[in-house]
């Protein structure tokens, strides 16, 4: 088969993306994550979390993303701060467009994540993390007892392609040989950075049996 400059190419920088990019690094594959902004995705931007396993007390958004980015660097995951303008997806070698070349990978795994559909009401980015929610599992236990503003009525768990996100396996395999989808970037019925770990890990552990069964 023809070189690859890398067995695995992970597209997204979040919980989902962090955790396969550690599996991998820890099954000795020649890995890459790309983020185009800075890791943690929406993680980042979260005040606080008090429901990820570990943390008893809790902890910012921000806190975690820092411990899973040092345990990232730990295993020397390469975390290259580069945008995917193309990818060619058809062939049993990925091809992967960036804004200063290209490279090639044996399998992709997608973890781009999600963004809240907002309403572009005055305060709402203000007041984001502080009052303002997008995720009721999430952050509804916050406002225990309190009066709540509750806008639309979607549940993520039915809104599939017509939605965006993109539709697996329970392998978190996508309809194309070697290509994965981890996190909140798939239909999934619950979007969490505990879920998104998980899928990473999964996304990551099935990769690397793909790889293996290649001719």
């Amino acid at each position: 088969m023809e070189k690859t400059d890398y067995d695995v190419v992970i597209i997204g920088g979040g919980p989902a993306g962090l955790a396969a990019g550690l599996f991998a690094a820890r099954a000795r594959l020649n890995v890459v994550l790309l983020e185009r902004l800075m890791p943690g995705g929406q993680l980042a931007t979260t005040d606080w979390i008090e429901n990820y396993p570990g943390f008893p007390e809790g902890l910012s958004g921000p806190d975690l993303v820092m411990k899973m980015t040092e345990q990232a660097k730990r295993f020397n995951i390469p975390i290259e701060s580069k945008e995917v303008q193309s990818m060619d997806l058809s062939g049993p070698i990925k091809k992967i467009g960036l804004d200063d070349g290209s490279i090639t990978a044996k399998a992709v795994i997608i973890a781009t994540g999600a963004s809240p559909k907002k309403l572009g009401v005055p305060g709402e980015d203000q007041f984001y993390g502080k009052g303002v929610s997008f995720c009721g599992t999430c952050d509804a236990p916050f406002y225990r007892d309190l009066v709540v503003a509750a806008v639309g009525g979607g549940d993520t768990a039915v809104k599939r392609n017509e939605w965006g996100f993109i539709v697996t396996d329970q392998h978190c395999g996508t309809s194309i040989p070697g290509v994965f989808a981890a996190g909140d970037v798939r239909d999934t019925p619950l979007r969490q950075v505990v879920t998104a770990v998980g899928d990473g890990a999964l996304a990551a552990v099935e990769a690397e049996h793909y790889i293996e069964n290649m001719k």
